[in-house]
Parts: C-alpha cells; sequence; structure tokens
C-alpha cells in the first residue's frame, strides 16, 4: 500500500523511541533507520540572535530549496509518465509568470531559515526570516515577486484583485512593502543586510529585524535546548507560557475548562529537533 502512496522507499523504514522522566520535564529520545535522504541540510543555529526573547515559537531550518526539490523529484518519480510531463509542464511556466529565475529563488532560500511567532502588541505575528548571501539579490527577488505573484493570480483566476501595496518604513532605516489584506494583518517584506523578511504585520517584522533581547540569550531557552547539539536539520521551540497568554489575549481560551487550563499551568516550554546522516534521530522535550 505505501508503494501506491509514492512511499515505497519508505516501507523498511524503522523508527525507535525511549521516554525518560528528568527533574525538568519529560525527554523523547528517537532514531530513524531505512529512509531516503530528505535532502535536508545540517546546519549550526544562529538565527535564535534575531527572534526576541518573549517569541512564542521558533522554528529553524535551512536550505529550503534543496528540500524542496528534492521532495519534488520524489513525488515526480512516483508518477506515471503523464503525470510526470504535467508537473514539468507547469514547473517550467512558473518562473516567467513570477518574473524571477529559479537561480533568484535558489539564492533566496539556500541559506539557513527560521519562522518566528511573535507575541505581538497588541496582536501576535509571524515572519519567514531568509539569511541571504546578497541582500541586493534577495531585494531585487523580492521586489520582482512584489509584481509577479499578482500577475500569477490574474492568470488562474482573472477576478481576483488585490489590495494596492504601500511602501512602510521599517527599523533602522529600511524601507519595505505591505500588501494590507486586513486592518491588522497582511503581507510585510524587507531586506536588512543580510536577511530577507516577510511578515504578516510591521511591528512583528521589526521585532525580528532588531530585537530588544534576543531568544538566544533567555535563560528558558537555553534550559530548554541544553543537550542539543551544534548542527542539527531542525529545531522548534515554543514557549506554552507566551502561548497561553496569547490566547488568553485573543479570548481563544474564553470557554476551556477549569481542569485543562489547571493542567496546562505547569507546563514551560516545548523544545524539539532533528539530526541527519546515516542515522537521523530526533529529540522531543517537553519542560515543566
Amino acid at each position: 500500500q505505501v508503494a501506491q502512496l509514492g512511499l515505497a522507499d519508505y516501507q523498511n523504514a524503522v523508527m525507535a523511541a525511549s521516554l525518560a522522566a528528568e527533574p525538568e520535564g519529560a525527554r523523547v529520545k528517537g532514531v530513524v533507520m531505512g529512509v531516503p535522504d530528505p535532502g535536508t541540510a545540517s546546519f549550526s543555529p544562529t538565527l535564535t540572535d534575531k527572534a526576541p526573547a518573549d517569541a512564542i515559537a521558533y522554528l529553524g531550518f535551512s536550505d529550503l530549496s534543496n528540500t524542496v526539490t528534492t521532495t519534488l523529484d520524489q513525488i515526480r518519480a512516483s508518477q506515471s509518465e503523464e503525470a510526470r510531463s504535467q508537473i514539468d509542464a507547469v514547473g517550467g511556466q512558473l518562473p516567467a509568470l513570477l518574473g524571477v529565475t529559479l537561480d533568484d529563488l535558489s539564492a533566496l532560500t539556500s541559506g539557513e531559515h527560521a519562522i518566528v511567532v511573535t507575541s505581538g502588541d497588541p496582536d501576535p505575528g509571524a515572519v519567514l526570516a531568509l539569511k541571504v548571501e546578497d541582500g541586493a539579490r534577495a531585494t531585487q527577488t523580492l521586489d520582482a515577486l512584489r509584481a509577479g505573484v499578482p500577475q500569477l493570480l490574474r492568470t488562474f483566476s482573472p477576478d481576483t484583485t488585490l489590495p494596492q501595496l504601500q511602501q512602510v518604513p521599517l527599523a533602522a532605516g529600511v524601507q519595505g512593502w505591505r500588501l494590507p489584506l486586513s486592518p491588522e494583518a497582511g503581507v510585510v517584506y524587507g531586506v536588512d543586510g543580510d536577511l530577507a523578511l516577510i511578515g504578516t504585520s510591521v511591528p512583528a517584522v521589526t521585532a525580528v529585524q532588531r530585537p530588544t533581547a534576543p531568544l538566544s540569550g533567555s535563560d528558558d531557552y537555553r534550559a530548554a535546548v541544553s543537550g542539543m547539539p551544534d548542527e542539527v536539520t531542525s529545531v522548534m521551540f515554543v514557549n506554552i507560557e507566551q502561548a497561553i497568554a496569547a490566547a488568553r489575549k485573543l479570548g481563544a481560551l474564553d470557554d476551556a475548562p477549569a481542569e485543562a487550563l489547571a493542567n496546562l499551568r505547569p507546563l514551560k516550554s516545548l523544545t524539539a529537533w532533528s539530526t541527519g546522516g546515516d542515522t537521523p534521530t530526533f529529540e522531543v522535550f517537553l519542560r515543566v
């Protein structure tokens, strides 16, 4: 059955895991064998220096371009010849429709990346941070996408209309662009040196662009990633206390049972990371 789903390469996969209680929480350690290489590159997380210390969540990874290419190649290989031709046809048209080359997209998405959920004032926000080698080229690529994405939407849906983009000031004199989809949120992007930022609001983007205090210096984060190796293929950190506070502020917990809220109160954070190589591993730590 896995072969019918295009997952034949995973039919001999084996996973083993252990669960242990520790003084500060519970930890799961696992190892995976017999799986194909997903093309995920190992990296040493540095963008935690850009995430604010009060971030609700942080997800770090790298080389999105290679991961997407490897995944698409695996999907393509599992399809019929007709389906492969259709995939190739769509893939060949996208760069022209978007107004950028594949090399431009690869340069934008080949470094270290992070998705940061900010606590926000008054509302939480989300930001995709992309570390790039050439900030000027990243700016040109994003500017081209600013014009290309609406054109692509109109190609497939002629009745689609988008609000007019607005130029907005970001931190440190950087000029960005905002697509206002609602009074509270939209799409905001800008490039500051070697960091490209795409977020839901100007406050969210500036919080990552110039954090008052970095997540990497937070005692809670340091305790949560204690034992994490220098090189990982991904890292995730969720500040449960901040997440609950944000949910309360948004009214999402107004109808939550008191017993459930009491059970959540001791939880501090949830952290996970993975490693690559011949024998990939993963670890999850629930801190209390």
